[in-house]
Protein backbone atom coordinates (compact mmCIF):
# COMPACT_ATOMS: atom_id res chain seq x y z
CA UNK A 1 0.00 0.00 0.00
CA UNK A 2 3.05 2.19 0.63
CA UNK A 3 3.91 1.62 -2.58
CA UNK A 4 1.23 2.31 -4.17
CA UNK A 5 0.93 5.79 -2.47
CA UNK A 6 4.44 6.74 -3.50
CA UNK A 7 4.25 5.79 -6.94
CA UNK A 8 0.71 7.52 -7.06
CA UNK A 9 2.41 10.79 -5.41
CA UNK A 10 5.63 10.83 -7.87
CA UNK A 11 3.28 11.12 -10.86
CA UNK A 12 0.95 13.79 -9.70
CA UNK A 13 4.19 15.42 -9.12
CA UNK A 14 6.00 14.63 -12.63
CA UNK A 15 2.45 15.76 -13.93
CA UNK A 16 2.43 18.75 -12.16
CA UNK A 17 6.39 19.84 -13.64
CA UNK A 18 5.28 18.84 -17.08
CA UNK A 19 2.19 21.44 -17.40
CA UNK A 20 4.82 24.15 -16.16
CA UNK A 21 7.32 23.09 -19.32
CA UNK A 22 4.33 22.69 -21.72
CA UNK A 23 3.45 26.21 -20.41
CA UNK A 24 7.11 27.66 -20.86
CA UNK A 25 7.27 25.80 -24.19
CA UNK A 26 3.87 27.86 -25.10
CA UNK A 27 4.90 30.70 -24.26
CA UNK A 28 7.97 30.48 -26.02
CA UNK A 29 6.54 29.62 -29.08
CA UNK A 30 4.10 32.42 -28.93
CA UNK A 31 6.92 34.61 -28.61
CA UNK A 32 8.77 33.10 -31.42
CA UNK A 33 5.81 33.66 -33.45
CA UNK A 34 5.38 37.45 -32.65
CA UNK A 35 8.89 37.70 -33.40
CA UNK A 36 7.90 36.60 -36.99
CA UNK A 37 5.19 39.22 -37.26
CA UNK A 38 6.08 42.85 -38.63
CA UNK A 39 4.91 46.13 -37.15
CA UNK A 40 1.74 47.38 -39.27
CA UNK A 41 1.73 49.73 -41.15
CA UNK A 42 -0.76 51.64 -39.23
CA UNK A 43 0.31 53.56 -36.50
CA UNK A 44 0.35 51.45 -33.37
CA UNK A 45 -1.78 51.59 -30.16
CA UNK A 46 -0.34 51.52 -26.58
CA UNK A 47 -0.88 47.24 -26.51
CA UNK A 48 0.78 46.91 -29.73
CA UNK A 49 3.94 49.40 -28.52
CA UNK A 50 4.35 47.83 -25.29
CA UNK A 51 4.67 44.30 -27.40
CA UNK A 52 6.79 45.58 -29.58
CA UNK A 53 8.98 47.53 -26.97
CA UNK A 54 9.29 43.89 -24.95
CA UNK A 55 10.53 41.70 -27.84
CA UNK A 56 13.21 44.28 -28.22
CA UNK A 57 14.54 43.55 -24.66
CA UNK A 58 14.10 40.00 -24.83
CA UNK A 59 16.40 39.74 -28.36
CA UNK A 60 18.98 42.38 -26.90
CA UNK A 61 18.73 41.42 -22.71
CA UNK A 62 18.69 45.25 -22.24
CA UNK A 63 15.70 46.84 -19.95
CA UNK A 64 14.23 50.48 -22.07
CA UNK A 65 13.78 53.22 -19.56
CA UNK A 66 12.49 56.02 -21.06
CA UNK A 67 13.86 59.73 -19.84
CA UNK A 68 12.23 62.40 -19.02
CA UNK A 69 13.27 65.44 -20.92
CA UNK A 70 12.74 68.61 -18.41
CA UNK A 71 10.70 70.94 -20.65
CA UNK A 72 12.29 74.37 -20.46
CA UNK A 73 10.08 77.31 -19.60
CA UNK A 74 11.05 81.05 -21.12
CA UNK A 75 9.81 83.81 -18.83
CA UNK A 76 6.86 85.97 -20.76
CA UNK A 77 7.73 89.06 -21.66
CA UNK A 78 5.02 91.82 -20.12
CA UNK A 79 4.89 95.19 -21.54
CA UNK A 80 6.12 97.59 -19.57
CA UNK A 81 4.07 100.66 -19.72
CA UNK A 82 0.39 99.90 -18.98
CA UNK A 83 -2.54 101.98 -18.38
CA UNK A 84 -5.47 101.39 -17.61
CA UNK A 85 -8.11 103.72 -20.33
CA UNK A 86 -11.29 102.73 -19.08
CA UNK A 87 -13.21 100.58 -16.52
CA UNK A 88 -16.72 100.08 -15.78
CA UNK A 89 -16.83 100.61 -12.28
CA UNK A 90 -20.34 101.48 -11.90
CA UNK A 91 -21.42 98.53 -13.27
CA UNK A 92 -19.49 95.80 -11.51
CA UNK A 93 -19.18 97.08 -8.14
CA UNK A 94 -23.22 97.09 -6.64
CA UNK A 95 -24.05 93.78 -8.12
CA UNK A 96 -26.13 91.12 -5.86
CA UNK A 97 -27.60 88.61 -7.52
CA UNK A 98 -30.39 86.23 -6.05
CA UNK A 99 -28.70 83.22 -8.51
CA UNK A 100 -26.25 81.21 -8.29
CA UNK A 101 -23.31 80.01 -6.15
CA UNK A 102 -23.52 82.19 -3.01
CA UNK A 103 -19.67 82.82 -3.56
CA UNK A 104 -20.32 84.62 -7.12
CA UNK A 105 -23.86 86.48 -6.04
CA UNK A 106 -21.86 89.93 -5.13
CA UNK A 107 -19.17 89.05 -7.94
CA UNK A 108 -19.72 90.62 -11.57
CA UNK A 109 -16.67 88.75 -12.72
CA UNK A 110 -16.68 89.02 -16.82
CA UNK A 111 -16.78 86.01 -18.98
CA UNK A 112 -15.41 86.82 -21.98
CA UNK A 113 -14.45 90.10 -23.52
CA UNK A 114 -13.98 90.63 -27.71
CA UNK A 115 -13.20 92.95 -30.12
CA UNK A 116 -14.42 93.32 -33.67
CA UNK A 117 -11.77 92.89 -36.68
CA UNK A 118 -12.05 97.09 -37.36
CA UNK A 119 -11.18 97.52 -33.58
CA UNK A 120 -14.23 100.08 -33.25
CA UNK A 121 -16.51 97.83 -31.20
CA UNK A 122 -15.92 95.51 -27.84
CA UNK A 123 -18.39 92.70 -26.90
CA UNK A 124 -18.06 91.80 -22.77
CA UNK A 125 -20.16 88.91 -21.35
CA UNK A 126 -20.24 88.97 -17.32
CA UNK A 127 -22.22 87.29 -14.77
CA UNK A 128 -24.98 88.65 -14.52
CA UNK A 129 -25.84 88.19 -17.59
CA UNK A 130 -26.10 90.83 -19.96
CA UNK A 131 -24.02 91.42 -22.93
CA UNK A 132 -22.43 94.68 -23.30
CA UNK A 133 -21.74 96.66 -26.63
CA UNK A 134 -18.60 99.23 -26.01
CA UNK A 135 -17.65 101.96 -28.31
CA UNK A 136 -14.16 102.43 -28.53
CA UNK A 137 -13.56 104.84 -31.09
CA UNK A 138 -14.16 108.33 -29.22
CA UNK A 139 -15.38 108.21 -25.98
CA UNK A 140 -15.12 104.22 -24.53
CA UNK A 141 -18.82 103.88 -22.99
CA UNK A 142 -21.56 101.09 -22.98
CA UNK A 143 -23.73 101.67 -26.41
CA UNK A 144 -26.08 99.27 -25.39
CA UNK A 145 -26.54 96.06 -23.16
CA UNK A 146 -29.18 93.15 -23.61
CA UNK A 147 -30.15 90.48 -20.72
CA UNK A 148 -29.84 87.11 -22.12
CA UNK A 149 -32.06 85.70 -19.99
CA UNK A 150 -29.69 82.79 -18.10
CA UNK A 151 -26.22 82.16 -18.10
CA UNK A 152 -23.91 83.39 -21.39
CA UNK A 153 -22.29 80.63 -23.20
CA UNK A 154 -20.11 82.53 -25.87
CA UNK A 155 -20.86 85.62 -28.01
CA UNK A 156 -18.81 86.50 -31.91
CA UNK A 157 -18.72 89.36 -34.27
CA UNK A 158 -20.83 88.17 -37.49
CA UNK A 159 -18.40 87.94 -40.48
CA UNK A 160 -18.60 91.85 -41.90
CA UNK A 161 -18.64 93.23 -38.01
CA UNK A 162 -22.39 94.37 -38.44
CA UNK A 163 -23.73 92.05 -35.84
CA UNK A 164 -23.27 89.97 -32.76
CA UNK A 165 -24.27 86.37 -32.73
CA UNK A 166 -24.61 85.42 -28.59
CA UNK A 167 -25.64 81.93 -27.15
CA UNK A 168 -27.12 81.16 -23.56
CA UNK A 169 -28.14 78.81 -21.58
CA UNK A 170 -31.34 77.18 -22.85
CA UNK A 171 -31.93 80.08 -25.17
CA UNK A 172 -31.69 80.82 -28.99
CA UNK A 173 -28.84 82.01 -30.66
CA UNK A 174 -29.59 85.80 -31.10
CA UNK A 175 -27.81 88.24 -33.96
CA UNK A 176 -27.90 91.44 -32.56
CA UNK A 177 -27.46 95.23 -34.66
CA UNK A 178 -24.29 96.51 -33.13
CA UNK A 179 -24.94 99.76 -32.94
CA UNK A 180 -28.11 100.01 -31.85
CA UNK A 181 -28.60 96.33 -30.30
CA UNK A 182 -31.74 95.20 -32.08
CA UNK A 183 -32.35 91.86 -32.57
CA UNK A 184 -32.12 91.16 -36.26
CA UNK A 185 -33.16 87.04 -35.64
CA UNK A 186 -32.76 84.13 -33.52
CA UNK A 187 -32.04 80.72 -34.34
CA UNK A 188 -32.31 77.41 -32.86
CA UNK A 189 -28.98 75.51 -32.90
CA UNK A 190 -30.93 72.09 -32.84
CA UNK A 191 -32.96 72.35 -35.93
CA UNK A 192 -31.65 75.14 -37.92
CA UNK A 193 -34.92 77.32 -37.63
CA UNK A 194 -35.13 81.11 -38.18
CA UNK A 195 -37.64 83.34 -36.19
CA UNK A 196 -37.78 86.85 -35.88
Amino acid sequence: MATELNQLSTQSQSSESEGVEEEKIEKTEKLEEEKLEEPPARPMNRKEKRRLQRLKELETGEIVVKKKVTEVLEVAKIPKRLEKIFCDTATFSSYSAKFGYSATRTNNFVHFSLQNPTGTHAIVGSQDRYIRVYGLENEVAVQWKHNTGNLILDSCWESSGKGVFSTSKLRPIQLFETETGTILGAYNGKDAGVSG
